[in-house]
C-alpha cells in the first residue's frame, strides 16, 4: 500500500488546473519583481539628480534670527522699555518622533532634565496658549549646565531646542503698563493682514499699547543663517549670514516723573480710576494711567492658559485701561459746556444771577448740591468756582424754556464729546 498519489494516477483535468494555478502565481511574481526593478531604475536613474538635490537641501539649514525691539523713552530720554536676552527651552510637538514609544522616551529624558514628569511636560504642552506648529517654551533661563548638556545631545531631542531670545524689560516694573502695552507671537490670524506680509510663525510683534500702535517701527527686521548639518542634524559649518537690524527706538510725550506722581496719587486713594495731564496747546499727552495696573514683566515668560486667564480676571480688572476704555458720565466737566453754549448763544451774560438755595425741584426731582451748600445769589464766574449744580440745572432750564436746549448738545460735540480721542493707544489689545 502508499499513500502518495502517482502522478499516472492524476486525472488529465486536475493535471492541467494546477499547471494553470502555478503559472499564474510565477506570471505575478514576475510582474511584481519587475515592477519593483523598474521602479528602482526610474528613482536611481530618470530622477537620481532630483533626489540628489533634495538629500543635499536637506543638509542644509535654514534658521531665523529674530531682531531685538526698539527702546521705548519718555520726553527726557529716560528708558521705559528695552530688552533683555534669555535662553529659552521650546519643543515643537510636530517634530517629536513619531513612534509612541521612542516619543515616551524622550519626554522622558527632557523630564528628569527639568525635574518634571511626562504627564507634566504634556499638561503645560495641552495647556499652553499656542497655535498650531508653534514652538511651546517649556524653560527660559536655561543654566549653563543644562544648555551646553542640550547643545551637545542635540540627536537624542528631537524636536527640542535652546534658542536665544529678546524679552522686553521693564525699567520701573508697572510705570505706565496700560500706555506702554505688551508684545506676543503673531497670531494665524495677524499674519493674513498686510500689515505683517512677510512674518513667520512665532515672530513677535506689538499686542497692545505704543508697542502695537507702533510696532512697524519697533519690530526690526528679522535676520538669517543657513547652516551646514550631518545626517543627524548636527551642525558643521555656516554658509551664508544675513544679520538681524534692530528695532526703531521711539521717544514718547510721556514724562516719566509726572507719570509716576499720578500714579502713586491713585494708589494711595486705593479706588478704581484714572488720569490724563495733557499740554492744553499741542495735546500732548504728558502723563496717562489707569488702577488697578499690572506687571507687564508677567507676559514675558512662559504660562499656561489657565494661569493667563487668572491673571487677567482679579479682582478690578487690571488690564483694562480706564482712562481710555472707562465710560462714564460726564459731571461737572459738563458745566463748562453748558456755560459756553448759554453765553454764545445769547441766553444770559456772565453777570446774570441765579439765586442758589441748595437744591431745585424739577417736576418732582429734587437735586442738590454736592454736600448740600446753599451759595445764594450768585453769577456764572462764582458758579464756576463753587461748582454750583443748582446755578447750571437753572441754567438748563433756561436754555430748554428758550428753545435752545438743542445747542448745549451741539456745543458738547464741538468740544469732541462722542468722539473717540486721537491719542496712539488702541482701544483695546489685538489677538
Amino acid at each position: 500500500m502508499y499513500l502518495l498519489q502517482r502522478p499516472e494516477d492524476i486525472p488529465p483535468r486536475l493535471s492541467s488546473r494546477l499547471s494553470l494555478r502555478t503559472a499564474i502565481i510565477g506570471a505575478v511574481i514576475v510582474a511584481a519583481l519587475a515592477t519593483i526593478l523598474l521602479r528602482l531604475w526610474s528613482l536611481q536613474v530618470l530622477d537620481g539628480e532630483h533626489y540628489r538635490a533634495l538629500a543635499k537641501d536637506h543638509g542644509i539649514l535654514d534658521v531665523r534670527v529674530q531682531p531685538p525691539r526698539g527702546d521705548i523713552v519718555d520726553r527726557n530720554g529716560k528708558v521705559l522699555v528695552d530688552n533683555r536676552t534669555v535662553t529659552s527651552l521650546q519643543l515643537r510637538p510636530a517634530a517629536l518622533p513619531s513612534d509612541r514609544k521612542e516619543r515616551r522616551e524622550e519626554l522622558g529624558r527632557l523630564g528628569r532634565l527639568l525635574g518634571l514628569s511626562q504627564r507634566e511636560i504634556g499638561r503645560r504642552v495641552r495647556e499652553t496658549p499656542q497655535y498650531a506648529g508653534y514652538p511651546v517654551v517649556l524653560r527660559q533661563d536655561l543654566d549653563r549646565r543644562l544648555l551646553f548638556y542640550l547643545l551637545e545631545n542635540k540627536e537624542r531631542f528631537p524636536g527640542v531646542s535652546v534658542e536665544r531670545a529678546y524679552v522686553r524689560d521693564y525699567k520701573d516694573g508697572s510705570l505706565a503698563a496700560h500706555l506702554l502695552g505688551i508684545v506676543g507671537q503673531v497670531s494665524p490670524r495677524q499674519l493674513k493682514r498686510p500689515a505683517y506680509r512677510g512674518l513667520r510663525p512665532g515672530d513677535i510683534i506689538g499686542q497692545s499699547g505704543v508697542e502695537y500702535s507702533y510696532d512697524r517701527f519697533l519690530r526690526g527686521t528679522a535676520g538669517g543663517e543657513r547652516i551646514q548639518v550631518d545626517a543627524l542634524g548636527r551642525p558643521r559649518g555656516q554658509l551664508a549670514n544675513r544679520p538681524a537690524r534692530a528695532g526703531d527706538s521711539l521717544r514718547l510725550t510721556l514724562d516719566a516723573g509726572l507719570q509716576e506722581v499720578g500714579e502713586q496719587a491713585l494708589r494711595d486713594k486705593g479706588l478704581p480710576g484714572a488720569f490724563v495731564a495733557m499740554n492744553v496747546h499741542t495735546g500732548a499727552i504728558l502723563a496717562m494711567g489707569s488702577y488697578p495696573t499690572y506687571d507687564p514683566s508677567f507676559y514675558t515668560r512662559p504660562h499656561t492658559k489657565a494661569e493667563y486667564d487668572a491673571f487677567g480676571s482679579r479682582p478690578g480688572d487690571p488690564l483694562v485701561n480706564r482712562a481710555d476704555q472707562g465710560g462714564y458720565p460726564t459731571g461737572s466737566a459738563f458745566k463748562p459746556i453748558t456755560a459756553t453754549a448759554a453765553l454764545e448763544e445769547g441766553l444770559i451774560e456772565p453777570d446774570t444771577i441765579f439765586d442758589d438755595t441748595g437744591s431745585l425741584d424739577i417736576g418732582g426731582l429734587v437735586v442738590h448740591n454736592a454736600g448740600g451748600a446753599a451759595n445764594g445769589p450768585i453769577d456764572m464766574s462764582t458758579a464756576l468756582k463753587v461748582s454750583s449744580d443748582v446755578y447750571f440745572f437753572n441754567l438748563g432750564l433756561h436754555a430748554e424754556a428758550n428753545g435752545k436746549h438743542g445747542q448745549i448738545q451741539d456745543w458738547a460735540r464741538k468740544y469732541g464729546l462722542g468722539e473717540k480721542p486721537d491719542i496712539d493707544v488702541p482701544r483695546r489689545a489685538l489677538g
